[in-house]
């Protein structure tokens, strides 16, 4: 597994503050998946504390 600096953690963090609030405008959702997310890694998300949402890959996301 790789480990990032502080650094790359906080630019990737921004990328994606950047992204969502890019999405949030113009309501798409999937133009900064190939950018952002790692192709073989396994992302969970927990929407409204009721539904846990697991992608394997960004081909599920």
């Amino acid at each position: 597994m790789t480990t990032l600096s502080d650094e790359q953690l906080r630019s990737a963090a921004n990328k994606l503050i950047a992204a969502h609030g890019e999405a949030s405008r113009s309501n798409d959702w999937t133009f900064f998946v190939d950018e952002i997310y790692a192709r073989d890694c396994v992302y969970t998300c927990e929407y409204a504390g009721v539904m846990e949402v697991t992608a394997h890959g960004i081909d599920d996301i």
